[in-house]
């Protein structure tokens, strides 16, 4: 009941999300990279929504059979994907990155991620800063 009282509530219902016919290659090409991927870094957030989306996700992977591993930052680290979140997944055998809750605005990540051959797909509720 408490979405009753979150005044973003109604914005976020009206909301209309991006996720077109025209968007279908697109979603086959990120779920094909999943599929094919030996094993998934699911990077998410210590917030409560990082959280739900990381357990999400992990059972979802779980049910599909690929092997995966949840990453989420201390506090002390900060919000989102950083640079160094990226090689510490590479070092342990990760070459595909799945962001939840997060990554939006990780730019610097992405671009570290493209150096090392890495693969990564953001899913993220936020909006970009303008």
């Amino acid at each position: 009941m408490l979405w009753i009282h979150n005044p973003n509530t109604s914005l976020e219902l009206k909301r209309e999300y991006p996720i077109k016919q025209n968007n279908f290659p697109v979603l086959k090409q990120i779920v094909h990279e999943i599929l094919n991927a030996e094993k998934v870094a699911v990077f998410g957030d210590y917030d409560v929504d990082g959280i739900s989306s990381a357990v999400i996700m992990k059972k979802a992977l779980d049910k599909i059979g690929i092997k995966n591993y949840v990453r989420l930052p201390e506090r002390k680290e900060g919000y989102g994907i950083k640079p160094f979140h990226i090689h510490e997944l590479k070092a342990k055998g990760f070459n595909t990155v799945i962001t939840v809750d997060n990554g939006i605005t990780a730019f610097e990540a992405v671009e570290e991620a493209k150096k090392l051959g890495m693969k990564v797909i953001i899913t993220d509720h936020h909006e970009p800063k303008k």
